[in-house]
């Protein structure tokens, strides 16, 4: 169980995760879930199951991205594809329904047009219910572009890139997601607040960098929030990972 989050701002991307791994009981360690894919402009980071045939999913992935780095075809369309595949053919039946997976990857493309975000879904589970659960946990990994394609054409989201604030990603632990996109709009109207008060000197971020303190504050009060719960375990917890990836020049 984990909480991972990915925006997607005119400053660049944002991938972020916690660290916790845990069963349905305790806290059993703690893994890397926010991986770099340099030599695509992108990163990626996952939740849910975290073994491919036996091995733990950090390892594994780290050996994807080397030895995708090495393929002269791979994209980052066909690099999602590439993952989905191999997780496919790679996870035993048995990993594949273990709480199922959610993979998060974004980058940049170069097209004859310019520069643009792409933000993947992979993933073996294919819905959630009114109450916030993930359903139809199965064998089958799919892959659908979910910015690009569709979500940059809405009238919220280019208002929302233009006015300095983002699109959100969020996936994880149900209630853990369903606490971050909460915080996430209400923290965001408090700083808007905080930043036009007229005799105060707070600012909004001029940088990625300094989107992503915001965006770690924001992941460690959920994980904060979890040690003060009647949970078994603190499902999401640990330290806070990140990912950021600044727009590529055209050249």
């Amino acid at each position: 169980m984990t909480l991972i989050v990915t925006y997607i701002t005119q400053d660049g991307i944002i991938h972020a995760a916690d660290s916790n791994l845990s069963d349905e009981h305790s806290v059993v360690g703690i893994g890397c879930k926010v991986f770099g894919v340099p030599h695509l402009d992108a990163g990626l980071c996952v939740s849910g199951a975290f073994f491919v045939r036996g091995e733990r999913l950090d390892y594994w992935l780290e050996r994807f991205i080397d030895d995708s780095a090495g393929r002269n075809d791979c994209a980052l369309a066909g690099f999602a594809e590439h993952l989905r595949q191999r997780l496919q053919t790679e996870m035993t039946s048995a990993e594949k329904n273990d709480g199922g997976s959610l993979i998060h990857l974004a980058g940049y493309v170069k097209d004859a047009t310019g520069v643009h975000p792409e933000f993947y879904v992979i993933r073996n589970i294919q819905g959630i219910d009114p109450t916030g659960a993930y359903i139809n946990i199965g064998d089958t990994f799919e892959c659908d572009e979910e910015f690009w394609s569709g979500a940059v054409r809405q009238p919220a989201t280019q208002q929302a890139l233009a006015s300095g604030g983002h699109r959100c990603y969020v996936n994880g632990f149900p209630p853990g997601r369903a606490a971050y996109l909460a915080f996430d709009e209400e923290f965001w109207g408090f700083l808007t607040r905080l930043w036009y008060q007229p005799r105060w000197r707070f600012r909004p971020p001029r940088t990625l960098e300094e989107r992503e303190w915001l965006v770690r504050l924001e992941v460690s009060t959920i994980t904060t929030l979890f040690k003060i719960t009647d949970y078994p375990a603190a499902y999401v917890g640990g330290h806070t990972q990140t990912y950021i990836i600044a727009p590529p020049s055209r050249s």
